[in-house]
């Protein structure tokens, strides 16, 4: 069984790091306002609420937010998997 390693803290800088390097449409603003919920969230101890948040940050960040959902399972799994690689 493989232990999960990712802290929420590490994933606020992640979703962080992601927002800066994005560009600025409707998108971002989606993200940045469920980033700030999860630090708000985070803030409070409530790891379990911020991590949805910064589920529903990356989620507005990924460039395929607008295909289908045939697509977009495709595009998740690989989208979970380059994150997964860069943690």
């Amino acid at each position: 069984m493989k232990l999960k390693t990712n802290t929420t803290s590490e994933r606020i800088r992640f979703v962080k790091a992601s927002c800066d390097k994005a560009p600025f449409d409707k998108n971002w603003a989606v993200a940045m306002r469920h980033y700030r919920a999860a630090v708000t969230a985070h803030a409070a101890d409530n790891d379990d609420q911020a991590n949805i948040e910064l589920d529903s940050a990356i989620h507005g960040l990924t460039p395929w937010s607008g295909r289908s959902k045939f697509a977009n399972s495709l595009l998740s799994k690989a989208w979970q998997k380059i994150v997964s690689l860069n943690n």
